[in-house]
């Protein structure tokens, strides 16, 4: 089964700066998808989260209000 991160990745290689989203007047690229994707990922690593016992590959539920 393939993740949603690899298939983003995955897209970005091949439509780089197609639109992956288009939200009222705003437009996310599938490449700033990839990015943003990747910067969440070192940010939640830098929070220790990698410390909880959590290794690559491992799930990670996240909870957002609105």
């Amino acid at each position: 089964m393939e993740t949603l991160q690899h298939l983003i990745e995955q897209r970005a290689k091949e439509l780089g700066e197609s639109p992956f989203l288009i939200w009222n007047d705003a437009e996310v690229s599938y490449a700033e998808a990839n990015r943003r994707a990747n910067r969440f990922s070192n940010y939640l690593a830098k929070c220790g989260l990698g410390k909880q016992g959590l290794k690559k590959g491992d799930r990670v539920g996240i909870l957002m209000s609105n």
